[in-house]
C-alpha cells in the first residue's frame, strides 16, 4: 500500500512536472512579444522624427510652391454683405495675390487688421483653404444712429459720417444723405456712446404710445439728458429720475395741448410738474409760457 501510494505520488509528481514546463514555455513568447512591441514603438518614433526633420528642411520649398491664387470674401453672418464696397475688396484681393506672399508665409493677424480699415467692416475672420485660397469672413457694421462728438453738425465730413452701430461702437463710413437723414442723432462725451444708445433704445417704446419718436438725444458734459422728438419738441430730462420724468411727460401729453405743439420746449426737471414754452410764442412775446405745478422746485 505504501508503494502504491508512493507510486501514485511519484506518478502524480511526474504528471505535474510537464505542466510547469509548459507554463515556462508560455512565458517566453510573451516576453518576446513585449520586446517586439517596444522595438516597433522605437522604430515608429525614429521614423516620425525623421519625417519631421525632412519636412522642416523642405518647408521653404513647400511655401514657395503654395502661392495665393484666390481671395474669397464671405459674410460672417447669415445676411449677405451689403455695405462694404465690392470694388475696394477686389483691389485688396488683387494686391494680396500680386505682392508675392504664399499660403504659409501670409500673416493672418496683420491681414485682418488691414481688412478692418475698410469702411463698414466691424470684425474679420481669416482662414487658409489649401492649396491656394484665402477665405476672409466679414461682419459689417449695422448703423443704429448718427453720432456727433460735439453739438456742431457742420463739423462733420460731408462724404464720411460718424455713426454708431448696434453694439454702441463708433465708426466712420460713407453713407447716402437720404439714408443718413433717416437715422436718429446721438451725442455725448467721449466714451459715452454705449450709454447714449442704451438710453435712446429705452425711450422708443414709451414714446410710441403717444405716436412720437425720439430724433435726437444728447448727454451733456454734466451727464444730463436732452431729448428732441420727431415733431421738434425738445425736452430737458436732467441727470436723475429720467424714466419717471419721461413717464410723467407721456401721462400729461394728451391732457395739455401745448405739449403737442411742434417746437415746444419742455422742462421736466421738477419733482411733480413741468414747464412748457413754445418757440413761436417766445419769439413774439418772451413772457408767455405754460406752467403746471404743484411743485416749483426744480431738481437735477
Amino acid at each position: 500500500m505504501n508503494r502504491q501510494q508512493a507510486g501514485v505520488n511519484v506518478r502524480s509528481s511526474r504528471v505535474a512536472r510537464p505542466s510547469n514546463e509548459s507554463d515556462t514555455a508560455a512565458l517566453i513568447p510573451l516576453h518576446r512579444q513585449r520586446l517586439v512591441v517596444i522595438g516597433a514603438t522605437l522604430a515608429a518614433m525614429l521614423i516620425a522624427g525623421l519625417a519631421v526633420w525632412l519636412a522642416l528642411g523642405a518647408m521653404p520649398d513647400i511655401g514657395k510652391n503654395l502661392p495665393i491664387e484666390r481671395v474669397v470674401f464671405v459674410s460672417a453672418t447669415t445676411a449677405p454683405l451689403a455695405e462694404v464696397d465690392g470694388e475696394e475688396l477686389k483691389r485688396f484681393a488683387a494686391a494680396l495675390r500680386t505682392r508675392g506672399a504664399t499660403m504659409l508665409q501670409v500673416d493672418l493677424v496683420s491681414l485682418a487688421s488691414l481688412v478692418k480699415q475698410v469702411h463698414w467692416v466691424r470684425e474679420v475672420t481669416i482662414r487658409r483653404q489649401f492649396p491656394s485660397t484665402i477665405v476672409i469672413a466679414i461682419e459689417e457694421h449695422k448703423p443704429a444712429a448718427r453720432w456727433l462728438a460735439t453739438l456742431n453738425p457742420e463739423g462733420e465730413d460731408a462724404e464720411v459720417s460718424t455713426l454708431v452701430n448696434s453694439y454702441g461702437d463708433i465708426f466712420k463710413a460713407a453713407i447716402a444723405d437720404e439714408r443718413r437723414a433717416l437715422l436718429p442723432q446721438l451725442s455725448g462725451p467721449d466714451g459715452s456712446s454705449i450709454d447714449v444708445l442704451t438710453r435712446y433704445a429705452s425711450l422708443v417704446a414709451p414714446l410710441k404710445t403717444i405716436d412720437r419718436l425720439p430724433r435726437t438725444l444728447v448727454m451733456t458734459p454734466r451727464r444730463a439728458w436732452q431729448l428732441t422728438l420727431d415733431n421738434g419738441t425738445s425736452i430737458e430730462l436732467g441727470r436723475t429720475d429720467v424714466d419717471e420724468r419721461i413717464a410723467r411727460f407721456i401721462r400729461t401729453y394728451h391732457d395739455l395741448p401745448p405739449l403737442q405743439l411742434a417746437g415746444a420746449a419742455v422742462d421736466m426737471r421738477y419733482q411733480s410738474g413741468l414747464t412748457i414754452r413754445n418757440r413761436a410764442l417766445v419769439m413774439s412775446s418772451p413772457a408767455k409760457s405754460v406752467k403746471t405745478p404743484p411743485s416749483r422746485k426744480r431738481t437735477a
